[in-house]
């Protein structure tokens, strides 16, 4: 079973994935996110770093879900922080024109291969949600980091999911508001997520079954 976490900057991504992890008896896989040399100068200047920072981006997801693969075969259930359509969904809103198009291009034939999601857990949050949960975490990357473009983001991540057929295929989609959940903190906020969740693997085992 491959599960991704999937939402905007800050909606607790990796919390789910640690507690998805634990509740399932999975693997953990997390996204290389401050590893990328040009983060920080993507937040201050978008346009000049967009394209060297999606690249980076990308490269080390395909790296990363090719050893995954090797994971699934050997009969382990994986938890994710990320689906690589994240890649297109980030890519199309920092790159225009022919960067990116070459992007594009690049995605295609570099993902062709790589093992999809049985589910995808998507997350939502209000939008000042979101951002205090920026603030509270305090990466230091991210304290400059612009509101409109997390509100940019998250309508683009609303446009995805609006047609999951078209940009995940048959992969199986739950959607989970957490502007009022506090899965940290909440026993019993934590035990009816795990519990739609697990509802939802049971689903997906069926009908593979």
């Amino acid at each position: 079973m491959f599960i991704t976490i999937e939402g905007v900057i800050g909606v607790g991504k990796t919390t789910v994935t640690r507690l998805l992890t634990e509740a399932l008896h999975g693997e953990t896989l997390f996204e290389i996110v401050e590893e990328n040399p040009f983060l920080k100068d993507f937040y201050t200047d978008r346009d000049a770093w967009a394209l060297q920072t999606e690249t980076f981006f990308l490269l080390n997801r395909v790296k990363q879900l090719e050893d995954t693969a090797k994971r699934l075969n050997a009969g382990s259930t994986v938890v994710a922080d990320y689906n690589v359509v994240k890649n297109r969904i980030f890519a199309g809103l920092t790159l225009t024109g022919s960067k990116r198009d070459k992007y594009t291009q690049l995605f295609a034939i570099l993902t062709g291969d790589l093992p999809r999601a049985d589910l995808v857990v998507y997350l939502k949050a209000e939008h000042t949600t979101v951002m205090d949960r920026i603030r509270r975490r305090d990466r230091t990357f991210e304290r400059n980091m612009d509101p409109e473009y997390i509100r940019r983001l998250a309508v683009e991540y609303g446009r995805y999911f609006a047609e999951p057929e078209l940009h995940f295929g048959a992969t199986r989609i739950l959607e989970v508001d957490t502007t009022h959940t506090d899965l940290i903190n909440d026993a019993v906020d934590r035990q009816a997520f795990i519990e739609r969740v697990r509802h939802e693997v049971n689903l997906v085992c069926a009908r593979t079954a």
